[in-house]
This record gives C-alpha cells, structure tokens and sequence, in this order.
C-alpha cells in the first residue's frame, strides 16, 4: 500500500543580530593649514586594534560592525598633528573611550585647538667711557609670563655679557614677557646708568625706564625673532678728571707757604732754583801807576800798588 504524498515546506527564519559600528569625528580651530590635515588615531575595539585616518572637518565611520557593548578607545598620534610655529591642545581629551549601543553608530569628537607661537631675543649691549673696563662682566636678568594654556606664572633666569643673546622660542603670539635687570653696583671706576630697551618694533616693547620692560610675543615672529637690545651705560666717575689737579695744587699750596717764610718747597718735577755765585778768585794780580811823574822819588818808592783782581 502505497502512502500519500506529502509536500513539507521548511522556512527558515532569520533575526539579524544587532550591531554597532565605530566613528571618529575632527574638528580644528585656531589655524588655517589644520584645516588641510588629515589625522591618525590609534583605536582599539574589543579585542580588535586598527588606525583609522581622519581629514578635519570629517567623520569617518570604521567597517567592521561589533557587538553592542563593546569598547572602543581612540587615542589621537600626537604627530600628524604638529604644524610648525603653533602649539595645540586636544579637547576633550587626547585619549577617548566610549561604548557602543544597539544598532547604531557611535562617534567621538576630536577638537583640535591651534596657537600660533613665536619668539624674541635679547641682546647685551655696554657702553660709556668705562666700558673697556668692564668687558668681562655679566648681568643678571629674571624673564616672567604666564603661560596662556596653563594660566600659571613661568620664570626664567639668565645672565648676559656684553654681545650674548637669549632667546624665546615656542610662547604663544600675545604672550606677554617682562624682562627686568638687576643694575650693577657702582665701583671706584664705573658708575652705572638704568639700563635701557629698544628694538625695531614699537608694538613690541614698553621701556617702562626702571630697568625693567615688557615685551608683547608677536604673529609672525616664530621664524623671525623680533630683535631686543638692552644697552648698560657705564662712565668712569667725574671726579677722575681732577686727579691730574692734584700735584698742581699741592705744589701750588707749598710754593705759596715758601714764599711767606724766605724758604723754597720744590713742586714735584722741578728743580731747586741755584742762587747766583761770585766769580771765583783764582788769584790776585798787584798793578801800579806807570807815570808817577807828580810825586817825588822818595814818594814813588814809598807807593803802594793796589790789587787789581785778576779774572779767571
């Protein structure tokens, strides 16, 4: 006996399973060339780790689907997002972790926020009569800022001599610096003038004319540091002029005093003064009158000659 055929239709029902994907969004402010970059993150999901490469202005969704629960962590490579002369800060954070939902996909926003940086120097420069008598000598400088990104106070402590250069590289554009010098005592050669500022920007510098100034970080200057001089003035005292005086006067006060008691004082370089000498006898020569013709024979030889000094 032959039995009935029976037709079975089998369906097979399939439920798509839920998924989540990852995403990375970047943004920049603050510089026109970040705008040009592209960024690289190192990401890890689950047990899977990839790069994911991302243009600013852009989000870029990964392929691969994950679970839902999972974790991602991205963390940004801090060199593809260097750009010379500017300094940045990643916000929120350089370093992101999320987890993924149900059906969805799940993106961290990366901002990039650019300060363009630049830089100064200082130049020591001394000059006045006393200079070449201080050539070997340094000066004491202190350099304060507050650092913009921090809002903390920075110092700097430095010394100079007479042609040395500092310089401030990497503060950003606004940044303002005071420079103040300790002035140098005076000595029994040099007396020191406050110390001055100058430079071939005006926007730059404040002389304050106290030894102290401040200088105002400029755009552009990164490349090109503006140049700052600081000029110390030191003149020999005026009083030195009158040294030279001195044996003048003294001699002149001794002449002075000789002159009231009959004595002579030499002054210094001169010589005793010699008083004028007889003429020195070396003999005596006795002449008498060739013609006694008035005097008697017995008178004539009665007559005495007289002595006639005979000259040297």
């Amino acid at each position: 006996m032959n039995a009935p055929k029976v037709n079975v239709e089998v369906k097979n029902a399939y439920n798509k399973q839920p998924f989540s994907q990852f995403a990375i969004t970047k943004n920049v402010e603050g510089a026109e060339a970040a705008k040009n970059k592209t960024y690289e993150f190192d990401v890890t999901c689950g047990d899977e780790k990839f790069t994911m490469k991302v243009p600013a202005g852009q989000t870029v969704t990964y392929e691969k689907e994950f679970k839902p629960d999972t974790k991602c962590t991205a963390t940004e490579k801090t060199e593809s997002a260097d750009i010379p002369g500017y300094s940045h800060t990643v916000y929120p954070q350089k370093t992101q972790e999320i987890t993924l939902g149900v059906n969805t996909i799940c993106a961290v926003e990366f901002i990039n926020k650019y300060t363009e940086q630049g830089s100064f120097t200082l130049t020591k420069q001394v000059g006045g009569t006393a200079a070449p008598l201080n050539g070997g000598k340094k000066f004491n400088f202190t350099a304060s800022w507050i650092n913009p990104m921090t809002k903390q106070t920075e110092t700097k402590d430095f010394t100079l001599g007479d042609g040395d250069k500092e310089e401030f590289k990497g503060l950003a554009v606004g940044t303002v610096v005071t420079i103040q010098e300790k002035k140098p005592d005076n000595t029994v050669v040099s007396e020191w003038n406050t110390p001055g500022f100058a430079t071939d920007n005006a926007a730059a510098l404040v002389d304050n004319g106290n030894g102290t100034a401040t200088i105002t970080v400029q755009a552009g200057s990164f490349t090109t540091p503006t140049p700052v001089k600081v000029t110390n003035t030191a003149n020999i005292p005026w009083w030195w002029l009158l040294v030279p005086l001195v044996p003048l006067a003294i001699g002149g006060a001794a002449n002075a005093a000789g002159s009231s008691d009959g004595n002579y004082t030499a002054q210094a370089g001169q010589l005793r003064p010699t008083p004028p000498t007889a003429p020195q006898q070396t003999g005596m020569k006795r002449e008498c009158p060739k013609h006694p013709s008035k005097h008697s024979r017995k008178q004539r030889k009665k007559a005495e000659c007289s002595p006639t000094p005979a000259l040297a």
